[in-house]
């Protein structure tokens, strides 16, 4: 049917002659319109995509020639009647003809029509505009898969949680003396700069293995997916592909984050957590702290395991990611106190001195032993450290701060290189080192190099990398909503690609997820509004209606909503409707409110979205909301809540906005008795642990609005602040 107009403007060509140049040429733009969207379609499934652009400015080879026949017999359909119309108007252009009065009037409408409503011409021009603004077919020329080369050298690869480089020079202080020293007599890099999608730990773990910043916009959600940058070649893969055994040692859960799946998916042979240390009795319960086993009973295994791998016959690669500098604190072990200066008061300072004397102790072992010969050792900060007790004094080096990144080999004269490079520049600067030439990954380089990447160039030009975030985000290979959609009732899968529930996600001109998201939909819920047209949110029915089975999928513009429900057998109704959500409203505030290990918040301030546990009141008079106050009280700690001072605290604002965070009820010990009349609610009496309330109220208790989410749910709701009206979930989906 795609194909109709455009068979009408052909015939409408030629059944007049008048202007006959001006709409032969028309006519052709519009056929090679088609054909690049036809052949393109053919491909993709979904039309012109940045995928499309991508491989027009790169290789073809590997390509099957099966896979791509029919592609190129249909593009020299489109091109034959191309040719055809031009040689056709050639050489009927002076021959006399009859005027007929309304066909080229009628030509030029249809041709405006097709230019603005069909489907290929409309989705032609938005993948360039999608370029235009994203700019990922710019970063794609700079994308190198690492490839696989000859490797004499076994490695030994260092994660130091959050241990910058930073601290070897803190206000005059060296607080890594050791590691310093080490650094000194080899290959030390003084200029990693920390850009977007870095900053965390999984995010450290991408960029450095596949040479990209991690576009996930909610950063630890990974494990909520079933594929993890299934698009992307990673560096566990080329060591794979070389017969490497490769192990990953980590003292926290696997899982955390999808790392599990990274690893796994990317290469790596076998994993080792927490748990594998507890199961195997490795060691005691007792050093097993906060984040996970504690950093002197990890190194002391991975030496054990270095000996093990070193004695067998063939190449290995053994990775490991300490814990003990973990912000906000850090943890201090015994092992290492004797060694730490009294003059190191700060906990994470001493934190960060006991890091520096286990881990030079582990490294020199390496060092001073016969393996020494064929092993490159690496040691790297995952990320800059986030907040924490020593930020005070780190921030006022911000701009200063650095990535440590130190590369020990034996014979290589010491060297201190100070070209600007981020973590992403790891790898390739470790094979370069290992001498092997131009071996990239992802967007990195070679700090040997005089040339710099392009992503570098990028940043230092404008500020940002966001051609390089497009790109990487193209590489999750998100599914469309076109395609097939199931549900067993907790987890979602579209395409190939499976999730947890409840999901939201931004969608592309194309139909195409873009960023995905898990958690705390109220507080990301405005800026996916405000950034796309077009949002999916998709959650169990009786979330948002409280009665209907299934798992229901909203897929929201500014004027209209689509409800699909969705069971295990696919979709089974679509209901389309003319609606414009509350979530378009400017003075809208959202609130989510969850367990510990959700993410959750409020937008009404913009500086500091956490809530604290128990239940917040958060009060504020008309056109004042910028100045509202908030009181709190942590019921879950079975602190009651103080009835005068909550109605002294009302009787100064007119509205009033209340909403749980953690849990309101714990150990069984309800203290809500005393405000169950002030919140026009009996099931306050029967709230179950980490059960969620919410609500508003409204110059007195009688005018109290209060919502109950469910057990171990998630309680997102919205709030207009112009007038304190309270909507749920139900009511911005347009589905009470």
């Amino acid at each position: 049917m795609f194909l109709v107009p455009l068979v009408v403007l052909i015939v409408l060509t030629y059944a007049s002659r008048k202007m006959l140049l001006v709409k032969t040429i028309l006519t052709c733009l519009m056929i090679l319109v088609f054909g690049f969207w036809f052949v393109s379609d053919m491909f993709t499934g979904h039309g012109v995509t940045d995928a499309v652009y991508y491989q027009i400015l790169n290789s073809a080879k590997g390509s099957s020639i099966h896979d791509i026949i029919w592609k190129v017999v249909a593009a020299g359909l489109f091109f034959a009647v191309f040719l055809s119309l031009l040689v056709t108007s050639y050489f009927l252009r002076k021959k006399p003809y009859k005027s007929r009065k309304f066909i080229t009037p009628i030509y030029f409408v249809l041709f405006a029509l097709t230019l603005f409503y069909s489907v290929p011409a409309t989705n032609v021009y938005s993948s360039l505009s999608n370029l235009k603004y994203s700019n990922s077919v710019y970063a794609s020329k700079f994308y190198v898969k690492p490839a696989k080369s000859k490797d004499n050298y076994n490695y030994v690869v260092i994660y130091a949680e959050s241990l910058e480089r930073t601290f070897r020079n803190l206000d005059g202080v060296n607080y890594i003396p050791r590691l310093s020293k080490i650094a000194d007599s080899y290959d030390d890099f003084t200029n990693l700069i920390q850009t977007e999608g870095a900053g965390w730990t999984m995010a450290g773990l991408v960029n450095t293995q596949c040479g990209i910043p991690l576009s996930l916009p909610q950063g630890n959600s990974a494990n909520n997916l079933s594929a993890f940058l299934e698009g992307a070649k990673c560096i566990g893969q080329k060591f794979q592909e070389e017969g490497y055994q490769s192990l990953f040692i980590r003292g926290s859960d696997k899982a955390f984050a999808g790392g599990d799946k990274f690893l796994s998916q990317h290469g790596w042979g076998t994993l080792q957590d927490k748990e594998y240390f507890l199961k195997n009795n490795i060691v005691d319960p007792k050093k097993v702290q906060g984040w996970g086993v504690e950093d002197d009973a990890l190194l002391s295994h991975a030496w054990d395991e270095f000996n093990r791998l070193s004695q067998h016959e063939g190449k290995f690669v053994l990775s490991l990611l300490t814990v003990n500098t973990h912000a906000p604190s850090g943890m201090v072990l015994k092992s290492c106190e004797p060694e730490i200066p009294s003059n190191i008061k700060n906990n994470m300072l001493r934190a960060v001195s006991c890091s520096d004397y286990l881990l030079s102790n582990f490294i020199e072992k390496i060092i001073n032993s016969d393996h020494f010969d064929n092993t490159i050792i690496v040691l790297t900060s995952d990320h800059l450290m986030m907040a924490n007790d020593a930020s005070s004094m780190l921030n006022k080096h911000q701009n200063e701060r650095r990535n440590n990144f130190i590369v020990i080999k034996k014979d290589r004269p010491a060297m201190k290189n100070s070209k600007l490079g981020t973590l992403m520049d790891v790898w390739p600067t470790v094979f370069d080192i290992a001498n092997q030439q131009d071996v990239g990954v992802g967007f990195g380089v070679s700090l040997l190099k005089k040339e710099s990447s392009g992503l570098v160039d990028w940043f230092l030009k404008n500020k940002n990398i966001a051609p390089f975030i497009g790109f990487s985000s193209t590489l999750w290979n998100n599914p469309s909503l076109s395609d097939r959609m199931v549900s067993d009732g907790n987890t979602i899968k579209i395409g190939d690609k499976q999730y947890n529930l409840p999901l939201y996600a931004s969608v592309g001109k194309d139909n195409k997820f873009m960023d995905v998201y898990f958690d705390s939909f109220a507080i990301d819920a405005e800026n996916l509004i405000n950034k796309n047209e077009k949002i999916v949110y998709a959650t169990q029915c009786y979330v948002v209606n409280g009665k209907s089975d299934g798992t229901c999928l909203y897929i929201m513009t500014k004027d209209r909503i689509v409800k699909r429900t969705i069971n295990e057998k696919g979709i089974t109704s679509e209901k389309a409707s003319r609606f414009t959500s509350p979530l378009y409203i400017d003075e809208l505030s959202g609130f989510s409110s969850g367990g510990p290990l959700k993410t959750t918040g409020t937008t009404l301030n913009p500086h500091g979205r956490v809530m604290p546990r128990g239940i917040t009141f958060y009060g504020f008079n008309p056109g004042d909301v910028t100045h509202y106050e908030s009181i709190n009280f942590d019921t879950c700690a079975g602190k009651s809540i103080d009835i005068d001072g909550l109605y002294a605290f009302m009787k100064k604002h007119q509205h009033i906005i209340f909403a749980s965070n953690d849990s309101p009820v714990c150990d069984g010990i309800n203290v809500l008795d005393s405000v169950k009349n002030l919140f026009n609610s009996n099931q306050l009496m029967t709230l179950a642990f980490r059960q969620q309330i919410g609500g508003v109220i409204n110059g007195n208790s009688a005018n109290a609005e209060t919502l109950v989410g469910y057990p171990l749910r998630q309680l997102d709701f919205f709030v207009n602040l112009k007038n304190n009206q309270l909507f749920s979930l139900c009511s911005v989906l347009n589905d009470c």
